[in-house]
């Protein structure tokens, strides 16, 4: 009985975790103001990271246009703190890509997230 509870302490445990850390990596669409007024994707990477890759070739092969900021360009890495600020997350230790689709960021996203919140306005109605 002892061991059956601590096997369901664990459990719970991972998934408050995992969920708290799922509520860090995302914005609520209210969050942000949008940069454009027409739908848009910013990619905020690292030339050569094999994640931000990964995302621009899915994007480009699904017809997506997108908006890219090298963090370590100029300008790049203030650029992308000061909207995850405003986001409401922290900057500290975060993993490439950062992504902002219509004023919601997300830390390391999928490209059927990038492409399911592309088709969402800033107000969250579909496109």
């Amino acid at each position: 009985m002892v061991n059956a509870l601590k096997k369901l302490f664990v459990v719970v445990a991972f998934l408050v975790v995992g969920y708290l850390l799922l509520m860090q990596r995302q914005t609520p669409a209210s969050a942000l103001a949008p940069q454009y007024a027409e739908p848009y994707i910013v990619i905020y990477g690292r030339k050569g990271d094999a994640k931000t890759l990964r995302l621009q070739l899915a994007l480009r092969d699904g017809d997506l246009r997108y908006r890219y900021v090298d963090v370590d360009a100029e300008g790049g890495a203030g650029a992308l703190e000061q909207r995850m600020k405003l986001a409401g997350l922290d900057p500290a230790g975060c993993t490439l890509p950062v992504v902002e689709v219509n004023a919601r960021m997300r830390v390391d996203p999928d490209a059927k997230w990038v492409t399911a919140t592309y088709h969402i306005d800033h107000n969250g109605r579909k496109l």
